[in-house]
């Protein structure tokens, strides 16, 4: 389990709503949208509220960063059978199957060239994999064969609460500039 001392029953619900709305702002010129399809009575979860919306801003920002301008990124969150399941898919360009293996290692970069479009140290997601494995989690990527990446969380449900409302395809457009 979660060996932060921060750990407390969250309804994580209003973590990935702030994630949300913290990449809106993001200076991102290519007119993301963001489509949510969030079941707002989950339950709680085990685990520390800004590590979690951490996470979630962290697959959002790479999610935004490697699609193209003016698709889509979307946010879901589920509950199934006794977990939260989090996915976070986007419209881009994928991940090469070979090199999904190693997408959650420290300084791993599909294109590690000095021409490579996107900048970054490789450790986001490494960083991602460390605090969802904190809070007793699981999370695993997956390729849509060419038409983007969908990154996939799992938390244990603490408790289950039986009547469903779901924030349901929620519209945000991301467009600065």
């Amino acid at each position: 389990m979660c060996k932060d001392s921060r750990s407390v029953d969250l309804n994580p619900t209003q973590s990935i709503l702030a994630a949300i709305e913290t990449v809106i702002f993001l200076e991102d010129k290519k007119s993301i949208q963001i489509e949510t399809d969030i079941d707002t009575n989950i339950g709680t979860v085990m685990g520390d509220t800004v590590r979690l919306q951490q996470v979630i801003w962290n697959l959002l920002t790479n999610a935004i960063k490697f699609s193209e301008p003016h698709s889509k990124v979307i946010v879901s969150a589920k509950k199934v059978g006794k977990e939260l399941v989090i996915k976070v898919m986007d419209e881009g360009k994928g991940i090469a199957p070979d090199y999904l293996p190693f997408i959650f290692d420290r300084f791993s970069q599909e294109d590690a060239s000095s021409e490579r479009l996107h900048g970054g140290l490789g450790l986001g997601l490494a960083i991602v994999r460390n605090l969802v494995e904190l809070q007793g989690s699981t999370i695993t990527a997956a390729n849509l064969s060419g038409k983007g990446s969908f990154f996939t969380v799992r938390m244990p449900l603490t408790s289950l609460v039986s009547k469903n409302s779901t924030l349901s395809t929620k519209k945000k457009e991301i467009n600065s500039g």
